[in-house]
C-alpha cells in the first residue's frame, strides 16, 4: 500500500490565491473560517501546538498559537474517515489581509469540479513540496464513488462525505500502488 499525503498533480500558487490556508503543525493542511477558528482534519491529531499563516511556504509563515482543540465527538466511532474533523480555537483574533482570510463556505453549489490547497507529496515516494499547492479536480457521483474496491469506499461512505479526484489530479490520503507481479 502506498501512504501519500498531499496535491497530486497540482500547481504552484501564491497565497493570495488561498488566503484561508493554513499549516497545522507543519504536517497537515488546514482552512481559516475565521479570524479566531481554523478547522482541520480529525486524524491530523490534537498534540500540535500552533498554525502558520499567511505564506505560500510551508515552514515560512508566522506561527499562530492554539488556544484550544475540538474534535468531533463522533470522529473514529464507525467509519474511520467519518466525521474527520477539528476545530482549532485561536490564541487571538488575526488581521485579515489579502494573504490571510477566511474561507467562504459554499451552500453545496459546486457544480462538477472543486479546486484543492495545500502542501505534501506530489507523487509516490516524491519530495514533500514546499510550495503551497492547488489542484482542479472533477467530483465523482456518491454511486460511482461507493462501487471502488477499497476497504475505506466500498459501500462505507456516508451523507457526510464527497467524492472527488482522478487519474491526473487527487488530493490523497492513502492510495493503492499497482502490484509488480500482475
Amino acid at each position: 500500500m502506498l501512504w501519500c499525503f498531499g496535491i497530486l498533480g497540482g500547481y504552484d500558487i501564491k497565497i493570495r490565491n488561498a488566503p484561508y490556508q493554513v499549516n497545522y503543525g507543519d504536517v497537515c493542511g488546514g482552512a481559516l473560517i475565521h479570524k479566531k477558528w481554523a478547522l482541520t482534519s480529525a486524524h491530523c491529531g490534537s498534540d500540535h501546538d500552533f498554525i502558520r499563516i499567511g505564506s505560500s511556504y510551508r515552514l515560512r509563515g508566522p506561527k499562530v498559537m492554539i488556544l484550544s482543540h475540538t474534535l468531533h465527538p463522533k470522529f473514529g466511532h464507525q467509519h474511520k474517515f467519518d466525521y474527520d474533523v477539528q476545530l482549532l480555537k485561536l490564541f487571538r483574533g488575526l488581521y485579515l489581509s489579502k494573504l490571510v482570510s477566511p474561507i467562504t463556505i459554499s451552500r453545496g453549489e459546486c457544480g462538477d469540479n472543486i479546486y484543492v490547497s495545500g502542501w505534501g507529496y506530489p507523487k509516490e515516494k516524491g519530495e514533500y513540496q514546499e510550495t503551497l499547492q492547488q489542484a482542479k479536480m472533477e467530483l465523482v457521483s456518491m454511486e460511482e464513488c461507493q462501487q471502488v474496491e477499497q476497504s475505506w469506499y466500498n459501500h462505507t461512505l456516508t451523507t457526510r462525505m464527497f467524492c472527488a479526484g482522478g487519474w491526473s489530479q487527487d488530493a490523497c490520503q492513502m492510495l493503492e500502488a499497482i502490484d509488480d507481479d500482475d
